[in-house]
């Protein structure tokens, strides 16, 4: 064989290696770009699964803090209380009156608004911090438009470290 033909077969030689070597580098490219658009996808749909888990949890909180909310008998004329507002002059009383003047039964109903209003006040911090939207805690809707409706309400709620209530009654 002679020079000139060892040469050209030396290069045609290196030239299908190099051919090789670029087809290769690309199927390896595309492989592993497959594999990155799968995990992504694997990903996100572990992502949307966290997601929908978690709002099923905030679902079942909502429907339990609503249930023990109704259920809780100490609530209850507190919640007659928020019902009639303005127009039952015993909801001054109770809120605008300091505890150790009241009867001891509008003192224990005193005491029981501050729980009522520290439930509402959690519910105005899970929304603030995005645990919990705004739709979320508009099942609770009536009674924060009930705070808003009295004046004696958002007074209280105002001045009595509840301000975030009222907050959340005008946006709810």
């Amino acid at each position: 064989m002679d020079e000139a033909t060892y040469r050209s077969l030396d290069l045609l030689m290196k030239f299908a290696a190099g051919i090789i070597a670029y087809g290769s580098a690309f199927i390896a490219y595309g492989n592993l770009k497959t594999q990155l658009d799968k995990n992504r996808e694997e990903r996100a749909a572990v992502t949307q699964q966290r997601a929908d888990d978690l709002g099923w949890r905030r679902a079942q909180f909502l429907i339990e803090l609503w249930r023990d909310f109704n259920a809780d008998r100490s609530l209850r004329p507190c919640i007659k209380l928020v019902d009639a507002g303005d127009q039952d002059s015993r909801l001054a009383t109770v809120l605008q009156t300091q505890p150790w003047n009241l009867s001891d039964s509008d003192a224990e109903i005193r005491y029981d608004f501050d729980r009522y209003f520290d439930i509402l006040q959690s519910l105005a911090y899970c929304e603030e911090k995005r645990t919990l939207t705004l739709d979320e805690v508009a099942c609770f809707g009536w009674h924060f438009q009930k705070i808003l409706e009295s004046r004696v309400l958002t007074d209280y709620c105002s001045q009595g470290g509840y301000r975030n209530v009222v907050e959340l009654a005008k946006r709810a």
